[in-house]
């Protein structure tokens, strides 16, 4: 629950699970075992030339010489191991699990990260030879932690800082530091491909860039690096209209994120003007969402907002009415004889148009009376409907209802027609503002 105590000799943990280690941690155990090592080994030299003279007399060793003899070799070999591994505590981290270490420790060898996380204030990593972060892997170092301990109280959480205690780590290809903004007193070594991830980027960086469009966030700590100026930086998603930089050299690690302005997704100068005035409004919904989204959901909202495909949209709409006054004009429709003045007609057209991305087809329908009042004169009445449909990124649709009237009178030298059409029309659009979210 709240950790070891003693590392003795390099202990290997597989956490699949989140743990903390709060108790300080040290390997005095393990050094004091190498004086009594030193003093054993010193003694089993001689004895053991002793039991292997008495196993080659033909006399023979006793039973309890034989055992004794074989309990020597196997903690020879146990030493032996010990003196490999230098007398020193140590710490493997396996599995994906995040294990943080809070303590004041004292171990001294090394602290390998294999896999997941290991964080840890100065204080409880400092001790160590060095922390190795391999592929996969991340080290997180503490500025501060919460830490729960039981006191004759009960259970009591305190707030801890880091020390001024040195952490020294190799960050390896494709292994993960995790910066977290104030750091310090950190020795680091960053290879070819390793990763630099900003930390608590939703929680805290966002925000003051949602806030503050202009506003230049950091994260950064202080110490000494080589290489972290080449490590990759790493966020949790793509943002388009995010600019995230390394701006680390040798005394600093260092993450920049700047806003892009929206303007830099408009394709034309109504779709630039509309940007600017989201950029401003900060607060808005629209903003709030097209901000952390992708260029081309931007596009799209720009679109829905500007009144470029209107304006086209209205341009079919009114090749659609000449057509309509054509299709009045010179009707190919299908009559049918009531009498011998009168007969009803209907006529239906479809027209499709296109210009540039806006696709629209207009469907016409019309159903008259023609009646013919005497020799020389023409009356005709009738109603119909228009539907135009518009595509592009969304949908929008208008619609109208006509109500008409038409005259016809025959003089000896012209024959003058006219003609008179009210329409009532109604526009639907279908439009809605989506985030977009880019995967890395």
């Amino acid at each position: 629950m709240f950790g070891p105590g003693q590392f003795l000799g390099n202990v290997k943990i597989n956490l699949n699970q989140n743990d903390v280690w709060s108790n300080d941690i040290s390997d005095k155990a393990i050094k004091a075992r190498q004086v009594e090592d030193q003093a054993e080994a010193a003694t089993w030299t001689t004895r053991k030339a002793e039991l292997q003279a008495l196993m080659q007399n033909r006399a023979g060793a006793t039973a309890e010489e034989k055992a004794e003899y074989q309990v020597g070799l196997a903690r020879e070999v146990a030493r032996n191991e010990r003196a490999a591994q230098g007398y020193v505590g140590a710490l493997t981290k396996n599995g994906a699990g995040t294990l943080t270490l809070t303590g004041n420790n004292s171990f001294t060898g090394a602290i390998t990260i294999n896999e997941g996380q290991l964080s840890g204030l100065n204080q409880s990593l400092g001790s160590a030879q060095q922390v190795i972060v391999k592929q996969g892997a991340t080290l997180e170092v503490l500025p501060k932690a919460e830490v729960t301990k039981p006191s004759e109280n009960g259970f009591v959480t305190e707030t801890l800082t880091s020390t001024a205690k040195t952490v020294t780590a190799t960050v390896e290809k494709g292994g993960r530091f995790l910066l977290n903004n104030g750091i310090a007193n950190v020795n680091a070594t960053f290879a070819d491909g390793s990763i630099l991830v900003p930390n608590k980027f939703d929680e805290e960086i966002l925000p003051q860039l949602q806030q503050d469009p202009q506003k230049v966030v950091s994260v950064q700590g202080s110490g000494s690096f080589v290489g972290a100026e080449n490590a990759v930086v790493e966020t949790p998603r793509t943002y388009d209209f995010l600019t995230v930089k390394n701006e680390s050299n040798a005394n600093t690690l260092k993450v920049t994120v700047q806003k892009k302005a929206l303007a830099s997704a408009a394709t034309t100068e109504n779709e630039a003007a509309i940007a600017n005035t989201l950029d401003a409004a900060t607060n808005s919904p629209a903003y709030q969402n097209l901000v952390l989204g992708t260029e081309e959901n931007a596009r799209q909202a720009f679109a829905r907002l500007s009144y470029d495909e209107d304006l086209a949209a209205q341009q079919h709409n009114v090749l659609n009415d000449l057509l309509l006054r054509q299709q009045l004009a010179q009707p190919s429709a299908v009559r049918a004889q009531l009498d011998a003045g009168t007969q009803i007609w209907t006529s239906g057209t479809f027209t499709h148009f296109s210009t540039d991305s806006l696709s629209s087809h207009a469907y016409n329908q019309l159903v008259g009376i023609d009646a013919t009042i005497d020799t020389n004169k023409h009356l005709g009445v009738f109603v119909g409907s228009t539907q135009n449909s518009h595509k592009i990124d969304r949908t929008s649709k208008d619609r109208a209802v006509h109500l008409g009237l038409t005259a016809e009178h025959r003089f000896n030298v012209l024959t003058p027609k006219i003609g008179f059409i009210q329409s009532w029309g109604k526009h639907e659009q279908r439009a809605e503002f989506a985030q977009g979210v880019k995967s890395p």
